[in-house]
């Protein structure tokens, strides 16, 4: 479906550099300009060997890895641009988040501005809408908790710092992005092939804003010829939890209610063993995620005609249905519903540790010695969680005269095992109780 309708209100913009161009919501950026009749340097840390057919005439490939390039490198890039959009920020799991959202950004701005350029756009994070929101009761824990949230609010401080008079900033706070990128599998991938297989579905209280990858591009590009210096919350929808399993399966099913006791629980435990580098787990499982993560969608609207962008309600849902229904589609195909064999796995609550779940939780053992490392690992049952305690136990301790062991014990697991659970599809231990201990929850 077509990005959202808009008439240009500066008509200067010739020249941007679309910083994570090839990537999910980068790509539609890149079309949206090429629709408006800009050319676009993409800057991307690896071209593609073949890019796509409506990009070859005013597209050109600037190789260079944004998270480690100086300003000076920037600064040749941009030079006869008028802005860029920084489309490649560090999510919840990459331990690299501060770097590539604080950091990169201020290399990046100095460039920008050394080489004339007036005006930026940034992708970020709704979390930063509901944080800086003084009437949101859990705003202030979310920016002290959560050093995550922490680095989307300084990366806009850094940027407007840097940028001054002479480059306005607009940050885009996005939601939950669905829709489809050619060449890329979605992010929502095992979401999708949960809620469309025969396994029971569990989610807790709470719920999520979400909104389709064109309009994000849509909104980016109008920002950007606006030369917006502000926060523009961007959304076409809220859903509880139970609601957005039912939009991305195929047919209506019972979801069962997660009691927030039993979240708090996870919290706890999970915090114990594990780490999402950015979030505190046990604050965000237990008072976090079983929040109505809603924006107001009157607000958007409010903003984008702000922008120039003209929709109704009506579009903007049916444009939401249709990213749900591009993403199914794309996820799944022409599969239908399967069913799972007798014994195979277990149940799977519903959770997400944020924008991008293809960020796998990362257990990291929280030890002062060795010993006490192996006390922990033998608590873990899975082969999935084990490979992430090793994997993490390296990366803390990379000196340790056990690494040889270490790696032994991963060799012996990762040819059997798959990769570490997506948030989306973790946190099995209450689905284990429920079917073995008939919890009250189930009816």
């Amino acid at each position: 479906m077509a990005s959202p309708r808009h008439e240009s209100k500066s008509s200067d913009l010739k020249k941007v550099a679309v910083i994570g161009g090839t990537g999910f919501i980068g790509y539609h950026i890149v079309n949206d300009l090429l629709r408006q009749g800009c050319s676009v340097t993409v800057v991307t840390r690896n071209p593609p060997e073949e890019a796509p057919a409506e990009w070859k005439k005013n597209v050109t490939f600037a190789k260079i890895n944004a998270q480690k390039a100086k300003p000076e490198e920037f600064k040749a890039v941009f030079t006869d641009h008028q802005g860029f959009v920084y489309a490649a920020g560090g999510d919840p799991g990459d331990e690299e988040f501060h770097e590539k959202n604080v950091d990169a950004v201020e290399r990046i701005m100095q460039g920008a501005r050394e080489a004339g350029c007036d005006r930026a756009v940034i992708l970020g994070s709704y979390y930063t809408y509901f944080a800086c929101n003084e009437e949101c009761k859990f705003g202030g824990e979310l920016r002290q908790s959560h050093t995550y949230v922490a680095s989307r609010i300084a990366q806009a401080a850094a940027a407007r710092k840097i940028g001054g008079d002479a480059i306005t900033v607009a940050v885009i706070e996005i939601p939950w992005v669905f829709g489809v990128t050619p060449g890329r599998v979605s992010l929502w991938k095992k979401l999708i092939d949960w809620a469309n297989s025969s396994k029971p579905l569990l989610a807790p209280a709470g719920g999520t804003a979400a909104v389709s990858v064109e309009t994000v591009a849509g909104v980016a590009v109008a920002a950007l010829r606006a030369r917006s210096n502000k926060n523009i919350p961007v959304a076409e929808g809220n859903f509880t939890w139970q609601q957005l399993l039912n939009k991305v399966g195929r047919t209506s099913r019972t979801v069962y209610p997660v009691p927030s006791s039993i979240m708090r629980a996870i919290g706890t435990i999970y915090g114990t063993f594990s780490a999402v580098p950015g979030l505190e787990v046990r604050h965000f499982l237990g008072k976090v995620f079983t929040q109505n993560l809603f924006m107001d969608l009157k607000q958007c609207r409010q903003k984008e005609e702000e922008l120039g962008i003209s929709h109704t309600e009506g579009e903007a849902m049916a444009r939401m249905e249709a990213a749900f229904k591009a993403t199914i589609d794309s996820c799944l195909g022409s599969a239908t519903l399967k069913a799972t064999p007798a014994g195979a796995g277990t149940l799977t609550v519903f959770t997400s540790l944020g924008t991008r779940p293809s960020m796998g939780i990362k257990l990291i053992p929280r030890v002062d010695s060795y010993t006490e490392f192996q006390k922990k690992y033998t608590t873990l049952q899975s082969a999935d969680e084990k490979i992430a305690a090793l994997r993490s136990y390296k990366l803390q301790y990379p000196g340790s005269p056990h690494i040889r062991d270490i790696n032994q014990m991963l060799l012996s697991l990762q040819p059997v095992a798959t990769p570490v659970a997506s948030p989306l599809a973790a946190v099995e231990m209450y689905s284990k109780s429920a079917l073995t201990m008939g919890s009250t929850s189930l009816p």
